[in-house]
C-alpha cells in the first residue's frame, strides 16, 4: 500500500529528463540559428538586387540604343543619377550597376554591396539582349552565403 501511494504523489519530469531535452534543444538552435542568420542577410540582400530595376532597364537599353559599357554612367545617356534609398545607395558605372550599403542594411554588415554586371546575349553575330550577372562583396571580398542568385 505504501509503494502505490508513493507512485501516486511523483509526477514530473526527472533531471535526467530535462537534461536530454536542453541538450537536444541546444544541438537543433546550433544548427537553425546560422541558418537564419543567412536567411535574413538573403532577404536583405534581395531587396537591394530588387531595387536596381529602375537602373538595370535604363542601362539595357543605354546599351540597345548602340552605347557602348562605358558610356552608360550615371547619370549619362538616360542612367538616372545616383539613387540614395536611405539604408543603401544604387549607381551604375561602366554599365556595372552597384547596390551599396555603407552602414549595414538590416542584418548586412557595414559596407555590403550587391552588384549587377550586364553581358550580351549574342547568336550568330547579333546581340539580341542582355543578362546579368548578380555577385556580393563585404568591403571588396566577395560572398557567396547569402548573395542572391538574380
Amino acid at each position: 500500500m505504501m509503494k502505490q501511494s508513493q507512485r501516486m504523489t511523483q509526477r514530473g519530469f526527472t533531471l535526467v529528463e530535462l537534461m536530454i531535452v536542453v541538450a537536444i534543444v541546444a544541438i537543433l538552435s546550433a544548427f537553425a540559428i546560422p541558418a537564419y542568420q543567412d536567411y535574413t542577410k538573403r532577404a536583405n540582400a534581395t531587396n537591394m538586387l530588387q531595387a536596381t530595376s529602375a537602373m538595370k532597364s535604363a542601362v539595357t537599353i543605354c546599351l540597345a540604343s548602340g552605347n557602348t559599357l562605358a558610356d552608360c554612367d550615371s547619370p549619362n545617356n538616360g542612367i538616372p543619377a545616383t539613387q540614395d534609398l536611405g539604408d543603401f545607395t544604387i549607381t551604375t558605372e561602366n554599365g556595372v550597376i552597384t547596390a551599396l550599403s555603407s552602414a549595414g542594411f538590416g542584418s548586412l554588415p557595414a559596407k555590403s554591396s550587391v552588384i549587377l554586371t550586364p553581358t550580351e546575349k549574342v547568336k550568330d553575330g547579333v546581340t539580341f539582349g542582355y543578362t546579368w550577372q548578380v555577385s556580393c562583396e563585404v568591403d571588396d571580398t566577395v560572398v557567396t552565403d547569402w548573395c542572391p542568385s538574380s
